[in-house]
């Protein structure tokens, strides 16, 4: 007796859909319909030497493992990490940069954000940064220099709410920068939120959000 395959079930792409729903959520133990909060701090492992998804909390835990999935997929990206706060969000994009690179920044910046900058950055990895309105696209191309490693966005800014055209200046960038030195483009999307725009789907490579 032949059998129909099982159908794959289809999930609405609804913003509010995928907000509730989005991300790894199954409960594999127990078939719940949101995964419980998880507390442990280790897990079990297949074997000495072996390990399974999940080994020591620091690293990852279902709980942090549904918030993140449920992020990156709000957000239209492939996978996400969770930190303490926004500052730290912040934080971490920078590490990607070596020593001595050049950051441009939206002008208008949420205060913290300049802080963890100027205050911290320019000594701690000796990054320098060029504040500017990121909506002239000639200025910003212009002021591009041999170490820009970086664009930081922040669409609407805290807390004058001004607003960059996400997409026109990925086009510009794009097609000034050194295929051989890449600038990261990364976008502060807390204001706006996934619900009202999704860089990544504008070209940037990195979203945080606070």
């Amino acid at each position: 007796m032949a059998m129909e395959p099982p159908r794959k079930k289809v999930r609405s792409l609804k913003i509010e859909t995928v907000a509730v729903h989005g991300g790894d959520q199954h409960d594999p133990g127990h078939g719940a319909i949101f995964p419980p909060i998880t507390t442990a701090t280790s897990f079990v492992q297949p074997n000495l030497g072996e390990e399974g998804r999940f080994a020591y909390s620091r690293c990852g835990n279902p709980t942090r493992n549904a918030y993140e999935t449920a992020i990156a997929e709000l957000e239209g990206g492939c996978w996400a990490t969770a930190t303490a706060s926004g500052m730290a969000a912040t934080a971490l994009a920078l590490e990607l940069l070596e020593p001595q690179s050049h950051v441009l920044a939206m002008r208008g910046l949420y205060g913290g954000t300049v802080r963890l900058f100027e205050k911290v950055r320019r000594s701690s990895q000796h990054l320098s940064f060029t504040y500017l309105d990121l909506n002239d696209l000639k200025d910003v191309c212009s002021k591009i220099q041999e170490n820009t490693r970086m664009i930081w966005v922040e669409s609407p800014t805290n807390p004058l709410l001004t607003l960059v055209d996400i997409g026109a200046l990925v086009e510009a960038v794009r097609a000034a920068q050194d295929p051989k030195k890449p600038i990261l483009i990364c976008a502060d999307n807390t204001f706006a939120t996934a619900w009202n725009q999704q860089p990544l789907k504008l070209g940037v490579d990195i979203v945080m959000i606070s």
